[in-house]
């Protein structure tokens, strides 16, 4: 498995925003307060005089304790406040942990840019497990190679692309396989795994070093690779980018990167910050004909 997955401990892809920095820093740049001007207060935690990234998990839990009411998520008619979104993230995480998740697991995410990708990255995340976003618009010969290579203990499959992820999944696969709509192929729904679980955080030892998602290449020029990334990573990225525009937690966030690369940068940004993400499944909104005059 590791052969094709590259480890971004050190650097990698996210270098360039900051991601190469150790998860403790003695650097003291001016930071972001919760009420959207800047200060010197800092979205991190203080050990000492270092400076310690917080990881997805603690993001979350720090919105859903301070802003409750805020809207998390916006996707067309529907929202979810920062208290439902980590409620729905703690169902899953748990959802996925009476069903034998543990520490390390890979739980792959084959998902247009609907809800239930930020949630099952979050809930992947509160398991200690690694989320793995798969490129949907690959071939069969594309999706299979990254199935074998990380062996995902479970798979998140929208439901229009049960089909598709159907016919990728290696022989004598183990992986359990999650549709977000009824539940077909013997497979479990959304509905039957969130179902009467615990709404609590789960409290696991989740760590900025861990590893939290494999970030995979287009293998465009060759079999797909996977960056190894941690919520390290994550965070001084985040961090560098909202340096670098100037955002604040009024900010509404229009998230448009492609579900299965860097899918972190969907949420992250409105995470740290607190903010709002409006997530929209097409980028392109469908033409509208009328009919020719006369």
């Amino acid at each position: 498995m590791r052969g094709n997955i590259a480890d971004n401990r050190h650097g990698g892809s996210l270098a360039g925003a900051g991601a190469g920095r150790k998860d403790k820093l003695n650097m003291n740049p001016v930071g972001h307060s919760l009420h959207g001007e800047r200060s010197g207060m800092q979205e991190w935690e203080t050990v000492g005089k270092e400076k310690v990234a917080l990881t997805l998990v603690e993001q979350l839990e720090r919105n859903a304790r301070e802003l409750p009411d805020k809207t998390a998520i916006a996707f067309h008619e529907k929202k979810l406040t920062y208290r439902e979104l980590n409620e729905t993230v703690n169902r899953f995480a748990h959802g996925l942990m009476v069903r034998g998740m543990r520490k390390g697991d890979r739980v792959g995410l084959m998902l247009p840019r609907i809800p239930e990708l930020v949630v099952g990255f979050l809930a992947a995340a509160k398991a200690g497990g690694i989320a793995v976003p798969i490129n949907f618009e690959l071939p069969v010969e594309g999706i299979r190679p990254v199935l074998e290579q990380t062996t995902p203990r479970f798979l998140l499959v929208a439901e229009r692309f049960s089909g598709h992820a159907g016919a990728s999944l290696p022989p004598l696969h183990r992986t359990s396989v999650i549709t977000t709509g009824k539940a077909v192929n013997g497979w479990e729904s959304w509905c039957d795994v969130v179902k009467n679980a615990d709404p609590g955080n789960p409290g696991l030892d989740v760590r900025a070093d861990d590893l939290v998602y494999l970030n995979y290449t287009s293998g465009s020029t060759g079999n797909s690779k996977g960056a190894a990334t941690t919520h390290s990573h994550i965070f001084w990225n985040t961090f560098a980018s909202i340096e670098a525009l100037g955002l604040t937690r009024d900010d509404v966030h229009l998230c448009m990167f492609a579900p299965f690369a860097h899918p972190h940068e969907l949420f992250a940004r409105p995470l740290y910050l607190g903010g709002t993400m409006v997530l929209l499944e097409n980028i392109y909104p469908p033409f509208r004909t009328t009919a020719s005059p006369a």
